[in-house]
């Protein structure tokens, strides 16, 4: 999805007696991904794709009775154009993904099967929808996208050997050397013969 210069902003105003309206409005703004520089302006960068979300929600704003203009807006200098973009910042959001992530392959290994997949699937819905209004990616979407390569590892190996003994809780990574390359971190010529390491040995 290419990107114009700038953004678009969307300026609106509902009546204060119409909390409903105002919490669908914040809701759909929210859910677009939208930064808020001040209360009642909210941008996206400008795409074509963008622009046509927003137009939506002006239609939906007036047919509550509010006024709404969608503009575009460019940042006058570097430094602004740094700050505007620092309202899409999705580091916090990727962080605390990982600390579920590292929640979930902390416990996996004394989960049913069944409820770890489910678990893991959710988590994978999180990213994704992360992932979607993460207009300007950064480390954190790649540390969270190895925390969740990692997982379904984890997870695969579990579902195709029910049978072989499980890890300790804290030996479960051992069998996961740092790399810069392949699945998970993992090379490529590891990735079918991950064994799991037994206390002791």
């Amino acid at each position: 999805m290419k990107s114009a210069p700038g953004f678009l902003a969307l300026v609106f105003g509902l009546a204060i007696g119409a909390p409903t309206d105002r919490m669908r409005v914040w809701r759909a703004v929210k859910s677009l991904g939208c930064g808020s520089p001040c209360d009642g302006v909210h941008l996206l960068p400008n795409t074509v794709d963008h622009e046509r979300a927003l137009t939506a929600v002006v239609t939906e704003i007036q047919r509550y009775g509010g006024t709404a203009e969608l503009m575009s807006l460019s940042a006058r200098d570097a430094a602004q154009e740094k700050r505007l973009r620092a309202l899409f910042d999705r580091e916090a959001d990727y962080g605390a993904l990982r600390e579920a992530l590292a929640a979930f392959t902390a416990n996996v290994v004394a989960s049913p099967a069944v409820d770890a997949a489910r678990q893991l699937r959710t988590l994978k819905r999180r990213f994704d929808a992360l992932s979607a209004i993460d207009f300007y990616p950064g480390s954190g979407r790649t540390a969270a996208k190895r925390a969740l390569d990692e997982a379904h590892v984890l997870l695969a190996r579990l579902l195709h050997s029910p049978n072989e003994p499980r890890p300790a809780r804290a030996e479960w990574r051992s069998w996961m050397p740092p790399t810069s390359s392949g699945v998970c971190g993992r090379p490529a010529s590891a990735r079918g013969s991950i064994a799991w390491r037994q206390p002791g040995s």
